[in-house]
């Protein structure tokens, strides 16, 4: 325990502790690794503790959780941005007006939600009455399965909403055996 200790002091003679000389942090300091020739720079903390010798503790600059996500939008910014920007004039178009309707379609299916299930329900009452209508069902199913698309859900909750649960179940995992 000595060798930590400044010369001129023992081990048993106590130090003088005053919150500046056990807590005092300098600012980070670039320092190069050894056997590093290329001068790159990390982040190295000096502190003292209780025997008033410093101790160095390599850092990385502090992430946050926010900082993260605003370092990956940024750079999905960037990207969509030069992929825009290599489009042509009709294609540009295009993406905006397609944006628009998608955009334009989540927020009435969120707004209208009551409504368009209720307009499923009829639906499923007249496609129970269909002969054959399940293979309907379990073919948009197999296919939405391969790759996973969006609309397996919906598929799902139709099978419920059609044929209800013995029925629908069954059906449904018919699809999902032979699709793997």
């Amino acid at each position: 325990m000595s060798s930590y200790l400044p010369t001129g002091r023992s081990s048993t003679s106590p130090l003088p502790r005053s919150p500046s000389t056990t807590t005092r942090t300098t600012r980070p300091t670039p320092h190069t690794h050894a056997g590093n020739t290329s001068m790159q720079a990390s982040y190295v903390r000096r502190s003292t503790d209780d025997t008033g010798s410093l101790s160095r503790r390599s850092l990385r600059p502090p992430t946050t959780p926010y900082q993260r996500i605003q370092r990956l939008v940024s750079a999905w910014q960037k990207r969509s941005t030069k992929i825009y920007l290599s489009l042509s004039p009709w294609q540009r178009v295009l993406s905006i007006v397609l944006g628009v309707l998608v955009v334009a379609s989540a927020i009435a299916s969120l707004a209208f939600h009551k409504q368009l299930f209720d307009a499923l329900a009829a639906w499923a009452k007249k496609w129970r009455d269909v002969r054959g209508g399940w293979m309907i069902l379990w073919a948009i199913t197999f296919v939405v399965s391969h790759p996973p698309l969006i609309g397996y859900s919906t598929c799902v909750m139709l099978g419920g909403i059609v044929y209800g649960f013995p029925n629908g179940y069954v059906l449904l995992v018919c699809v999902v055996y032979l699709s793997w």
